[in-house]
């Protein structure tokens, strides 16, 4: 018979020997009973945990617990020697239980190698020195010796002065020397070489000796009609009207562009038809009678910008 567990064998006994307060046990289902277990190999079962009952005192572990148990840290090594860090009450780990080389201290600001030679630091601690500019950190064992400390080392900057001036520096005119395009102007007299070009206006303090100044107006030639902020501003524009008229328009662009003073002038120079002046949006011409032609070829007229949207047509008109 093969070999079966207690609960087996209670089973097979509870069935041969009944209560026998109510049925007589036989000796032949005494018998019987005796056999089964002796062949049952009763002294060799096979029981486990999974037949007995739990104890209150003997408790019964599973696997995954017994993992648990042995992977665990014990609760004494906490904190202490050869054991684990603990946490205090703000989740952080304690200082004393972190070694000095992982909290780096800022020593200040010393005057010299001697000053900064007599600080008590840590590997990690670091300090100023207003004499160099730069921050050195304690490397070695012995802070007290150069050798335990080591200077920081930065980029070199790719500007190193200005002007030949290092630290904060602020340039004027009379910082900077000139140069063969572009020439500073002084306070007392100074004598310009070359065409000189002044997109606004220029102003004198004192009376210009004649002759002294000479200017003109570039010459620009006109062929087709064209909007006033298109056309070239304080220059003597040329119609030729040989392939047909020429109307000069004087539009809100023109206004927002030019100055109060700008002045435009036109000469018809050839050609058989007309050149006239028109407006748009908010711009105005005033002119003797209302005349915004020009007679024709080889007069002349100076469009002038008096005010906001204002314009004056000056010259020989029709």
């Amino acid at each position: 018979m093969a070999t079966r567990t207690r609960t087996a064998l209670q089973t097979q006994i509870d069935t041969l020997l009944p209560d026998n307060n109510v049925e007589a046990i036989s000796a032949a289902d005494t018998r019987s009973t005796q056999t089964d277990l002796n062949d049952s190999n009763f002294n060799l079962n096979t029981d486990d945990s999974d037949d007995i009952t739990e104890g209150a005192s003997n408790l019964f572990l599973t696997t995954s617990e017994r993992t648990l148990i042995s992977t665990a840290e014990q609760a004494a090594n906490k904190g202490a020697a050869n054991g684990y860090a603990s946490l205090g009450a703000d989740s952080k780990v304690p200082a004393a239980q972190i070694p000095d080389i992982a909290v780096s201290e800022y020593l200040g600001s010393v005057a010299n190698q001697t000053a900064m030679l007599a600080l008590t630091g840590e590997k990690g601690d670091w300090c100023t020195r207003s004499d160099t500019g730069t921050n050195f950190i304690i490397t070695g064992a012995d802070p007290s010796v150069i050798g335990g400390w080591t200077e920081l080392s930065y980029p070199t900057a790719p500007v190193t002065s200005v002007n030949s001036a290092t630290g904060v520096v602020v340039l004027d005119l009379d910082n900077i020397a000139d140069s063969a395009t572009r020439i500073a102007l002084t306070t007392g007299i100074q004598e310009f070489q070359g065409a000189k070009t002044f997109e606004g206006a220029v102003t004198f303090s004192s009376t210009v000796a004649a002759g002294s100044i000479t200017g003109y107006r570039p010459v620009v030639n006109i062929t087709t009609s064209d909007n006033l902020d298109t056309v070239a501003k304080n220059s003597m524009n040329v119609c030729d009207t040989t392939s047909g008229a020429i109307v000069i328009t004087v539009n809100d662009a023109a206004d927002s562009a030019d100055a109060i003073g700008t002045e435009y002038e036109f000469f018809h120079s050839v050609g058989g038809n007309t050149v006239t002046f028109g407006v748009t949006g908010s711009q105005a011409i005033i002119s003797k009678d209302s005349n915004v032609q020009i007679t024709g070829i080889g007069s002349a007229a100076v469009l002038k910008k008096i005010a906001a949207n204002t314009w004056a047509l000056i010259g020989d008109l029709a």
